[in-house]
């Protein structure tokens, strides 16, 4: 197990695109699950689109590799017209925006038994 190592992660190559190029990572995974590229103690993740290629990935790296740091980068939707195509935004909250149990009493967004809110640091 590789020590020490950073995470960054994200859906599509697109989003990655520029960091590979500009450190010449080296691919080292290649999978149906996930592309995997290193620079030094950097690791760059092209999951897939969703949740659940989002959630292999991530559970294959964290078992296999000890990363102290995630970043998860690429392209998201706002409810909030103040912000542009290519603004960059970091979250520092996030819930999840396909749960729906207010029925029993959750807000929405809200897992059973977990916070409204997981927040970034």
């Amino acid at each position: 197990m590789k020590n020490n190592m950073k995470l960054v992660i994200s859906a599509m190559y697109e989003e990655l695109e520029y960091s590979l190029k500009k450190t010449n990572a080296k691919l080292i995974i290649d999978n149906d699950i996930l592309k995997l590229y290193q620079y030094q103690d950097i690791l760059l993740c092209i999951s897939g689109i969703g949740l659940v290629n989002a959630s292999c990935s991530l559970s294959y790296l964290l078992n296999n590799y000890q990363i102290d740091q995630i970043l998860n980068i690429g392209t998201c939707g706002s409810l909030n017209q103040n912000f542009k195509q290519n603004d960059i935004i970091l979250a520092n909250k996030a819930y999840y925006f396909s749960v729906d149990v207010t029925g029993f009493n959750y807000s929405y967004g809200q897992i059973p038994k977990l916070p409204k809110y997981f927040f970034s640091n």
